[in-house]
């Protein structure tokens, strides 16, 4: 997956919200490149609506990671650290430490104070073959309303045991 990039209104924010969601990433695009390897969910998206569904997998999968990025997000906004502390990896909580993550979530929450609705979602799912097997992963795209300068670009989201869980440390 490319890097991700976050942009805030805010200089300091930036900076601060670079930390969390602006390292990690390679270079490689995840999954094996074959036709309908990859699956990508925009914001109008109604897998009901459609006239050719999305598998049941695929619909709820998306589902979930949608819900994940979401409780993700207004916890960063709201500033509630820990619970979005808890959505990183278990790999990218042994690189943040806790403390400075919570310092910089309790800052994200003095400039936004609420959850913001999403402008924009787009989430392209694929596989990716590990030691384990296979993982699922996703690159998000998000941006909200009501904070022009706020994007989320190509945010990297691994599916664990726990459900989706942040992987972009």
């Amino acid at each position: 997956m490319r890097p991700s990039r976050t942009v805030l209104s805010t200089t300091a924010l930036a900076v601060a919200v670079t930390v969390l969601a602006g390292c990690g990433g390679g270079d490689d695009e995840p999954g094996s490149g074959a036709p309908g390897d990859e699956v990508s969910v925009g914001e109008t998206l109604d897998p009901t609506a459609d006239s050719t569904p999305l598998p049941d997998d695929v619909a709820a999968s998306t589902t979930e990671l949608r819900s994940a990025v979401r409780t993700f997000s207004d916890a960063l906004l709201t500033g509630d650290g820990e619970l979005a502390y808890a959505f990183y990896t278990a790999e990218c909580q042994t690189k943040v430490p806790q403390g400075t993550y919570l310092l910089i979530v309790k800052r994200a929450g003095a400039v936004y104070g609420e959850p913001l609705p999403f402008a924009t979602y787009e989430a392209t799912v694929s596989e990716e073959e590990t030691d384990a097997g296979p993982q699922e992963v996703a690159a998000v795209d998000y941006t909200f309303r009501g904070a022009k300068g706020l994007v989320q670009d190509d945010e990297e989201w691994t599916n664990t045991d726990e459900g989706w869980r942040l992987s972009d440390c």
